[in-house]
């Protein structure tokens, strides 16, 4: 499956990735026990427990009782066992005698079903170990920087809110299940995050005070991640991002917007170092105040609280490459 969406509460939605980006089939969840982001986050992979995966067939009966969506346990011939969920049995009788008796298993696409896991960063080449023919990825594009604060301005008797700055969207994702050929070499690139906009500046006081408070500058958005003829380009954008079942670490999530009229906000956070998460929007500054006492011919601006300027947005981080497989 492409993609998983779960329905929470106040008629929000998250959307996950799947088995496989490049598939045409989503699902979406709509369960009473699943309310935020994070209660979506920790049933996901078992959700896609039941989709994608390598496929097996056992030709023996196995156990009688075991019925479509049970795990079974199974010996193989190579002295090893596997566990994977019956998706399909078939049964025929001839004479009254239960005859070629198949059992269809999956094992799931998450971090449990292989041996081996690579993270990859920076740029370079990586050379799959001889005798392996496939192998799971995961593309991860650099996050967008976000958006500056808007600068405080200059209130006597009217209202106004300067504009915080908007979270980046973290960086695309690319899922596939590859063939490949033994020991074959992929040159990659981790895409860049973005950078942070700067904050606005606030408004200058004089005789009588300005109205020229400055926005705050937008991030600039993140590249691309490539592997081989592979990228990242071609994936799609979660805002959650996407879990690892084994760490619970989060790749390629969006920042959180920043929050208004903050007095002396400070830089936004950045996204965790090589995950593609996105920056967080910059709060924006607080506002000043000033009284008026008029005199014949002219009026006194006296100031009663200094406005702040705009916080700068959060750095987008790097993406990442993570390769899995199994021993030949």
């Amino acid at each position: 499956i492409a993609d998983i969406t779960f329905k929470l509460d106040d008629n929000q939605e998250v959307t996950f990735p799947g088995t496989n980006t490049a598939s045409d089939k989503s699902l979406t969840v709509d369960n009473p026990f699943v309310h935020t982001v994070d209660d979506a986050r920790r049933v996901v992979s078992n959700v896609m427990s039941q989709y994608g995966g390598r496929k097996f067939t056992v030709r023996s009966r196995g156990n009688p009782v075991s019925e479509t969506g049970d795990i079974d346990t199974v010996a193989t011939a190579f002295g090893t066992t596997i566990s994977a969920r019956r998706y399909k049995h078939q049964l025929k009788l001839v004479d009254g005698v239960m005859r070629n008796l198949p059992s269809y298993l999956i094992q799931t696409d998450t971090d449990k079903r292989y041996d081996h896991k690579v993270v990859l960063t920076g740029a370079g080449n990586w050379k799959a170990p001889t005798g392996v023919t496939e192998i799971y990825v995961q593309l991860v594009g650099g996050g967008d920087g976000a958006d500056g604060g808007e600068g405080g301005a200059w209130l006597h008797e009217d209202d106004y809110s300067p504009k915080p700055g908007k979270a980046g969207k973290g960086g695309r994702v690319f899922i596939a299940t590859l063939s490949i050929n033994s020991g074959q070499s992929f040159a990659y690139s981790c895409g860049k995050g973005g950078k942070g906009g700067a904050g606005g500046a606030h408004a200058t006081f004089g005789n009588p005070p300005k109205d020229d408070q400055q926005p705050g500058e937008p991030g600039t958005a993140g590249t691309a991640t490539t592997f081989g003829a592979y990228s990242s380009a071609n994936g799609k954008s979660y805002p959650a991002g996407i879990t690892d079942v084994e760490t619970g670490k989060y790749y390629a999530a969006d920042g959180t917007d920043g929050k208004a009229q903050v007095d002396n906000p400070k830089t936004a956070s950045s996204g965790e170092p090589n995950t593609g998460n996105a920056g967080s929007g910059g709060d924006s500054g607080a506002n000043g105040y000033f009284t008026i006492t008029r005199y014949p011919g002219m009026n006194d601006y006296n100031i009663k609280a200094l406005p702040s300027d705009g916080a700068s947005g959060g750095d987008g981080a790097d993406g990442v490459i993570i390769i899995k497989y199994n021993n030949p």
